[in-house]
C-alpha cells in the first residue's frame, strides 16, 4: 500500500508535480526559473506537450513508485486557471496503456468543475 503525504506547508517545485505542470501549461505567466533534469527547453516542450492533450503526469518525480495524472480548472470565458485536479496511483496500477483514459477523466472532471464556477 502506498501513501503521499505533504505536511502542512510543504513546498514542491511546480515542475514536478501534475497538478503544477497543468497550471504552467494551461497558464500565460512567465515559466518559473527552477533547474530541470532537462534544461528549460525540454520544460518548454513539455508544457507544449500537455497544453496539447489538456492533461500533466507526475511519473514518479515526487514519490518512487507513485504516478499523478492532473489537470487545470479554469473558469469560463479564458479566464487563468485559478486551480487544479489529479488522480494518484501505483505505477502499477497508472500504466502507460491507462495515461490516455485517465487523462481524459481528469480534463473532463476539471472542465465540469470550471462550467460550474
Amino acid at each position: 500500500m502506498m501513501r503521499a503525504f505533504a505536511g502542512p506547508g510543504a513546498r514542491v517545485p511546480m515542475i514536478s508535480t501534475g497538478v503544477g505542470k497543468a497550471l504552467l501549461a494551461a497558464g500565460s505567466r512567465p515559466l518559473p526559473v527552477q533547474a530541470t533534469g532537462t534544461g528549460s527547453a525540454g520544460l518548454a516542450t513539455e508544457l507544449a506537450a500537455i497544453a496539447a492533450r489538456g492533461w500533466a503526469l507526475d511519473d514518479e518525480e515526487q514519490s518512487v513508485g507513485l504516478r499523478c495524472v492532473a489537470a487545470a480548472i479554469s473558469p469560463p470565458r479564458g479566464l487563468q486557471p485559478i486551480a487544479a485536479l489529479s488522480i494518484s496511483g501505483p505505477t502499477a496500477r497508472i500504466s502507460n496503456d491507462r495515461l490516455d483514459v485517465l487523462g481524459r477523466m481528469v480534463v473532463d472532471a476539471a472542465a465540469d468543475i470550471g462550467r460550474a464556477l
